[in-house]
């Protein structure tokens, strides 16, 4: 038995719900196959995740409560998703196909020699073990289905608001602390500017 292992992106001390939708889609992809969800938090407070994360389907969840990750630092945020990978035995990652879930999915990528399915808007796997997305191409004039056939843990980013977010009324998923990576940061998020009450975050709408 495997798991799939799950990037949660919070605002605010709240599970964006792109990465709800994301933990959903692990669910139903573990169902099959009789893996566990594992989901991963980071930041001050992350533990609070693990309602919001087992209602969603997430069995597990690894908490970075370290505040020097409340906002998106690019290498320690890919080379802690890799550590989570390794310690939680992950063969498939999913992350929301928000800004920062592709900058960071591609990050973890390559430091985990991987294949990554990006932007997909239905996913799969095959009675091989094959992870299979099928993703727009041509502006959205047509589809095609792409696959990561052998290498481990394969990885997708998720369109957001086409994978459903069901909440199932399951309890809050086991919390097990796990240290952010220690490497070096080139470079980091000073600051976060709130949009006007009125703006929507794109990734957020619900159409």
């Amino acid at each position: 038995m495997g798991a799939i292992l799950v990037l949660l992106e919070r605002r605010a001390s709240e599970v964006k719900a792109a990465s709800l939708q994301a933990v959903s889609t692990a669910r139903r992809l573990a169902d099959a196959t009789g893996d566990t969800v594992v989901a991963l938090a980071l930041g001050a407070g992350s533990s609070s995740a693990a309602g919001q994360a087992g209602a969603h389907g997430a069995d597990r969840l690894l908490a970075v409560d370290d505040a020097s990750c409340d906002l998106y630092v690019p290498e320690v945020y890919a080379a802690t998703l890799a550590d989570a990978a390794k310690e939680s035995g992950a063969d498939t990652i999913l992350v929301a196909g928000t800004s920062l879930g592709k900058d960071v999915a591609a990050r973890a990528c390559a430091r985990l020699a991987t294949g990554l399915l990006s932007d997909v808007v239905a996913i799969e796997r095959t009675a091989g073990g094959a992870l299979r997305g099928k993703r727009p191409v041509y502006s959205g004039k047509a589809y095609v289905w792409v696959s990561v056939p052998s290498a481990r843990p394969a990885m997708a980013t998720l369109r957001p608001n086409v994978f459903p977010a069901v909440s199932g009324g399951k309890g809050p998923a086991a919390v097990s602390p796990l240290a952010a990576a220690a490497v070096p940061r080139r470079a980091a998020v000073v600051r976060l500017e709130q949009p006007a009450a009125e703006e929507k975050d794109v990734a957020e709408a619900s159409i």
